[in-house]
């Protein structure tokens, strides 16, 4: 009975291990298959990928001339082998998406696609695709350039996006914890209907930070509606047609801070909708914030535009101008106040920039926020010897900083407010170091100063001989005269 029990055992031992090498020898390596070498189009290559293949795709021009899409349904890398020479033209079927992004964990990257209705959309419908990223492409000259339906965890960076008669980017109407980064916008919106259109247009989306894109030559540059928690910092939003930047109707917690908003025919537009029907509901959006950022050479700087409005969102979003310390900097904010003065060392004027009844930036900046980080120059100590064990620190900021800091010996940044004294040094050489952080969170560091504090004067040393030298002197004297006698 024993040997039966083990060789049954032994058996079952065999047919796991048997088993377990069987699915490990089904279970594929992620693979590169490339068009046209192993098929001929990049939608069969597509279909016959596994999940987390790459799909590469060689330099020349793919004529998209079915009736569909190319539909990307599983994750995998679709690669274009670089941006300028792997063209994708949609032809024959305007109507229909070139791309359209079915699955989770897909990257699109290296094409140029060009005469679509939209180049790629992750469309509505069947659940929110999640961690897409669209990188390193160029989409030219159709209606929409990149549309956000449905997704979460989305990136977008690094594409020049032009000529598209509507939108470069859209987001609607549901788009969750998106990045816009580093991209070149130019030309969109030319259809330039009433309603708006150009560079990027967020009309339902969650979570958003928008960031280092340029923004220029387009109808409108940015448009934000029906969106929560915005975060714009550091782009260019330059010589627009319409406005750079609008604030439209339920429009919540929107961050704007550190970017150049110049020569656009209204550099912000502020949608106010007024009620012309019955059932109509006052309704205002808050948490709103646009500070240290530079305003210059717009036509209009600010607009409050009114809109009748039948439906229940009658309102106009609440603007803060500043951030309670530090507003905006307006390029005819000179002209406008011609007896404002510095309110303090902080380069704050002392008469607040009036918009409108219901909107003011109460610390307007004197001078424009740089792009770079804070440039520091350490006026003392020098690189000499002190005699001294407490050493002046003085140092000079290039810009309006949020916060300062130094480092002596190499030790722990201890915060400072302006100039201070280097107390109790040992004797010895020591170095220091000034670091200042912006307004956008980008630190500057100065060059280390190395300094030597010379070996203290032995005072009470020369206080004991110079006492014993007297005694001798008198004990001489009295020698000397008792000699006499």
């Amino acid at each position: 009975m024993r040997k039966t029990t083990a060789a049954i055992a032994i058996i079952l031992l065999l047919l796991v291990t048997i088993v377990s090498f069987a699915f490990m020898a089904v279970k594929a390596e992620p693979r590169t298959i490339t068009v046209p070498d192993d098929y001929p189009t990049i939608q069969a290559a597509i279909t016959n990928a596994n999940a987390g293949d790459t799909v590469f795709v060689r330099a020349g021009t793919y004529f998209q001339n079915d009736l569909d899409s190319i539909i990307i349904n599983k994750p995998l890398s679709l690669i274009g082998e670089n941006p300028t020479n792997t063209i994708i033209d949609q032809q024959s079927a305007p109507h229909h998406p070139t791309i359209q992004v079915n699955a989770a964990n897909v990257t699109i990257s290296g094409f140029t696609i060009k005469n679509y209705e939209v180049a790629i959309v992750i469309p509505y419908g069947g659940g929110s695709v999640e961690n897409c990223s669209i990188i390193n492409n160029k989409i030219l000259n159709g209606d929409n350039g990149i549309w956000v339906a449905d997704a979460t965890n989305f990136t977008i960076k690094n594409n020049v996006i032009s000529g598209n008669r509507q939108w470069g980017i859209f987001l609607y109407p549901r788009a969750v914890n998106g990045t816009i980064t580093e991209n070149t916008l130019s030309g969109n919106g030319w259809r330039q209907v009433p309603e708006g259109d150009g560079g990027i247009g967020l009309y339902g989306a969650n979570n958003t930070v928008i960031t280092k894109n340029t923004l220029s030559f387009g109808y409108e540059g940015l448009d934000i509606q029906f969106s929560d928690a915005t975060y714009v910092y550091g782009n260019n939003i330059t010589d627009n047609q319409e406005a750079g930047l609008i604030f439209g109707q339920y429009c919540n917690n929107a961050i704007v801070f550190g970017n150049n908003i110049e020569r656009n025919v209204i550099g912000i537009r502020l949608i106010r909708f007024t009620p012309c029907g019955t059932n109509s509901i006052y309704h205002v959006e808050k948490g709103n914030m646009v500070y240290a950022n530079n305003l210059v050479g717009n036509s209009i700087q600010v607009q409050v535009h009114s809109y009748e409005h039948t439906g229940e969102n009658n309102s106009i979003d609440i603007i803060s101008w500043d951030n309670g310390y530090v507003g905006n900097y307006w390029s005819d904010y000179r002209s406008k106040y011609p007896n404002a003065s510095e309110a303090d060392s902080w380069g704050i004027g002392d008469t607040p920039y009036v918009i409108d009844t219901d909107n003011m930036d109460r610390y307007p900046l004197l001078e424009s926020i740089s792009t770079g980080p804070p440039k520091i120059s350490i006026l003392s100590p020098l690189a000499q010897t002190y005699n001294e064990t407490s050493v002046p620190l003085v140092f000079t900021l290039g810009k309006l900083v949020n916060w300062t800091g130094y480092s002596l010996d190499g030790k722990e940044k201890m915060t400072v407010i302006g100039n201070v004294t280097l107390s109790g040094l040992a004797s010895g050489l020591h170095n220091v170091t000034v670091y200042a952080e912006d307004l956008l969170g980008r630190t500057g560091v100065s060059d280390t100063v190395w300094f030597n504090v010379a070996e203290p004067f032995p005072v009470v040393p020369v206080v004991v001989v110079s006492v014993m030298v007297a005694v001798v002197i008198v004990g001489l004297f009295f020698y000397f005269k008792k000699r006499k006698h």
